[in-house]
């Protein structure tokens, strides 16, 4: 991929954001004839990242369209190959800078940005010195960032463009000369280490693949090793020394600061644009500073409030060792630090403290009296959940030379937290109870509810004797024939269905009538109870007399 190698020997391994700004005009196809070829180089590009980037794809011709975003874990190559087939079918203009416009609102300063433009046009649009302005203006503008300009054939070169260029070191124009491959650079190209402690400096790489490295250096009195190459986006420049180091102090005799060069060379399918690390070694004691370099996560804070009898949970006091150590020649020194905490985003619902006390104006100093370094993150109850992000710079030193090994005023720390406000768990519980005992009506309602009591499929039941009487049959599940009133509860008749119960002293034993298919069947009828003719089952249009052998009244029922 436009992989990029950077020397960030202060702030590694930030959350990372990948921007593609990509030309959809007709001259892709015809007559440049690069169009598969670069839709392929973007897919695999995009496959390449790791799941936890996060990604825009932003489609232009006179104009940026709506980008297409995405993590990297929930890539779909079918959405974005659509969407870019649907343009490249339309005649239009070559808007590159209003596609620029479009494509760096999707830079996020809370993380390493990597900003690729591929064109293989000029714009006619605003004009080329318009697109000059823009790439001239990209250091100052935008930290963290790190810009490639894809001249995808002849047509997109300009010699302007590199003028502008050429002022930034975070921004490269490549030559993909029709076909567009795996490139880098690596910014800045200059590390820094001292002769009295030969520390690994950290790099971070662009294409978060794995590679193998060769490196080329001359100097006579030290070399340069990448420990095990470039793995998941990183590596480490180690300068070892050819000559033991009484040696090389006796050669260094007078001299405070050495500088050399060593060369990069990646070996397989990706290559690095002016692969040259420039080495600094300095030749003197230094008041230094070790302190973390890579980005620290505070983790994340839970609040939620008092329900009923369960307590109000306060967020948690989220804390970051800083490991700062002074060493010897700044500990004589009484070399101090003092450092701003910048409030990236998020910047509301929360104090800071250091060694357990509340930071004043967001800065805190580190001295050689102090025994620990913690910086701690705690959150007010009723700030908004979601992420906070946060950068350490260097706000003054005195008698400091050096921060893990750089100059001191480079010191940049991103770090983040999160809070998570949450429902009490006993609010949750009871919540989660209700829903299902919600489903639970609702299924014995609608399916449990109908299976264990049939209603009548019969619309009405006439009684003629011993009184003149219409039941409703529609939503009844029994009709009961009592000499005693009775009533259903209003619970009961939810639950089970309704019962109809007809009183009179005629029945002096109870008897019931109940759905039997699209008819009824008696209950009940015992020994007390004959019927004419003589069957127990009903159906729509057939009349029955029931007889009370005791006292020889008659019931007579008709179904409807």
């Amino acid at each position: 991929m436009l992989a990029l190698l950077l020397s960030v020997p202060m702030m590694a391994q930030r959350e990372r954001n990948y921007v593609y700004v990509v030309d959809c005009t007709q001259s892709m196809q015809e007559p440049n004839k690069i169009w598969d070829i670069t839709k392929k180089y973007l897919r695999e590009d995009i496959e390449r990242l790791s799941p936890q980037s996060t990604v825009s794809v932003v489609p232009f011709q006179g104009q940026a369209y709506e980008p297409i975003s995405f993590s990297r874990k929930d890539f779909s190559w079918s959405k974005i190959d659509k969407r870019l087939e649907e343009l490249i079918k339309q005649k239009t203009n070559t808007g590159i800078c209003r596609a620029w416009d479009g494509g760096v609102s999707l830079i996020d300063q809370t993380k390493d940005n990597y900003f690729y433009l591929l064109t293989d046009g000029q714009d006619n649009v605003d004009g080329m010195e318009a697109v000059v302005n823009r790439i001239s203006q990209w250091c100052s503008k935008y930290d963290h960032s790190y810009g490639f300009y894809v001249m995808l054939c002849a047509s997109a070169h300009n010699e302007r463009l590199k003028e502008a260029a050429d002022l930034c070191n975070r921004f490269s124009l490549i030559d993909a000369n029709g076909h567009p491959s795996p490139i880098g650079t690596f910014h800045p190209r200059e590390i820094r280490v001292n002769t009295r402690e030969l520390a690994g400096v950290p790099l971070t790489f662009s294409d978060e693949g794995s590679y193998s490295v060769k490196i080329v250096c001359d100097d006579p009195l030290f070399t340069v090793d990448l420990a095990d190459g470039i793995k998941n986006g990183r590596a480490t420049a180690i300068v070892k020394p050819r000559l033991p180091m009484q040696d090389i102090h006796q050669r260094l005799a007078g001299k405070t600061l050495h500088t050399f060069t060593a060369q990069i060379i990646p070996q397989g399918n990706i290559k690095l644009d002016d692969p040259v690390l420039t080495i600094e070694v300095v030749n003197k004691p230094e008041r230094s500073l070790a302190i973390i370099s890579e980005e620290p996560d505070f983790g994340k804070a839970t609040h939620y409030p008092s329900f009923l009898f369960k307590q109000e949970k306060l967020p948690d006091t989220l804390t970051v060792d800083l490991k700062a150590a002074l060493n010897q020649e700044a500990r004589q020194s009484g070399s101090r630090l003092k450092l701003k905490c910048n409030r990236i985003k998020g910047d509301d619902g929360y104090t800071l403290l250091y060694n357990g006390q509340p930071v004043e104006g967001d800065a805190f100093e580190i001295s050689p009296d102090q025994s620990q370094s913690l910086l701690s993150l705690v959150f007010h109850p009723d700030a908004k959940a979601g992420k906070r992000n946060l950068e350490l710079s260097v706000s003054s030193a005195t008698d400091l030379d050096a921060i893990n090994s750089q100059p001191t005023d480079d010191y940049r720390l991103t770090m983040r937290a999160s809070l998570s406000q949450r429902w009490n768990p006993l609010a949750t519980l009871l919540f989660w109870l209700t829903i299902a005992l919600a489903v639970a009506l609702l299924a014995w309602l609608i399916v449990l509810r109908p299976m264990a009591y049939q209603q009548f499929r019969a619309k009405r039941l006439y009684i003629n004797e011993p009184m003149v009487k219409t039941v409703i049959l529609r939503g009844c599940r029994r009709v009961v024939f009592t000499s005693k009133p009775t009533k259903q509860s209003a619970l009961n008749r939810i639950f089970t269905r309704r019962i109809e119960y007809v009183c009179d002293p005629a029945w002096t034993t109870e008897f019931s009538l109940v759905p039997n298919r699209k008819g009824a069947r008696l209950q009940g009828l015992g020994i007390v109870y004959t019927t004419e003719p003589p069957t127990t089952q009903l159906q729509p249009g057939d009349e029955c007399t029931i007889i009370n052998s005791n006292t020889n009244e008659r019931t007579v029922l008709t179904l409807s």
